[in-house]
């Protein structure tokens, strides 16, 4: 079952990559990094949790340096939007509802397996891609290669009830 899951975990990252989306990079490796926690026992699960806190530590104090104040400010600025539902004087949402519609309607154009590594900057005319991780892996690449995207976490869902209702 582990060499299966490494396998999912690894073609997940890797349309994720491919999807060019920050968003599903990010849940790919929280993703990866939440499974590494449910598979390490004992101590390793304790020395993998203190250096998952040093490492954000760390990337925290390297956004206090001036060079990276731009970085800082924009992160700053997506939490905010994040947490404040992100409509507020948000301009770009309208345009991104448009897009999340109008990859969806590229996905009906090849349902089974998608248009294509990138298809929807190219078929749409938007040059970039659609601010939507769903509508964007269906676009591009399908049924198939969506469940190949989002079987890990799916199956990290399932697997941890399990193991949630064994502990109860």
């Amino acid at each position: 079952h582990i060499v299966a899951l490494v396998i999912f975990l690894v073609y997940n990252l890797f349309f994720s990559f491919l999807s060019g989306s920050r968003g599903a990079i990010a849940i790919s490796c929280i993703t990866i990094i939440g499974w590494l926690f449910i598979l390490f026992k004992g101590k390793a699960k304790i020395w993998f949790f203190a250096s998952l806190i040093g490492l954000c530590a760390a990337f925290i104090a390297v956004l206090q340096i001036p060079s990276f104040s731009q970085l800082n400010s924009r992160i700053i600025s997506a939490l905010i939007g994040i947490l404040s539902g992100g409509t507020s004087g948000d301009s770009s949402s309208n345009i991104r509802i448009a897009m999340m519609g109008e990859g969806l309607s590229l996905f009906l154009q090849s349902p089974i397996f998608g248009n294509g590594v990138s298809s929807f900057a190219f078929l749409s005319n938007q040059l970039v891609y659609s601010h939507s991780n769903i509508s964007e892996m269906l676009c591009n690449f399908g049924l198939v290669g969506s469940f190949i995207w989002i079987f890990p976490f799916l199956f990290g869902i399932k697997q941890e009830l399990n193991l949630s209702l064994i502990h109860i």
